[in-house]
């Protein structure tokens, strides 16, 4: 086997797998964008959840205290009335 023949197969496979390592690099690149642009939607989701979350919180115990103050007048219209 000659030099050229040797320089012919790896100039050959070089020729195969250039093509190939750069279409794997650009998808593995696609997939690292896409995956950012998820975990980016899931803190989105979930900093909307929790304000939501608290809101409903809020409007709880607000409703709580309405029917506290509403259960201690009742309690002291009842008192008054002994």
């Amino acid at each position: 086997m000659e030099w050229y023949h040797v320089l012919a197969t790896v100039a050959g496979n070089f020729a195969v797998i250039l093509p190939l390592w750069l279409w794997n690099r650009a998808e593995s690149r696609a997939d690292i964008r896409q995956i950012n642009s998820l975990i980016s939607a899931i803190k989105d989701e979930m900093k909307d959840f929790h304000g939501r979350l608290e809101r409903q919180d809020a409007e709880f115990k607000g409703k709580l205290e309405k029917q506290d103050a509403e259960f201690k007048a009742y309690l002291m219209y009842a008192h008054d009335k002994k």
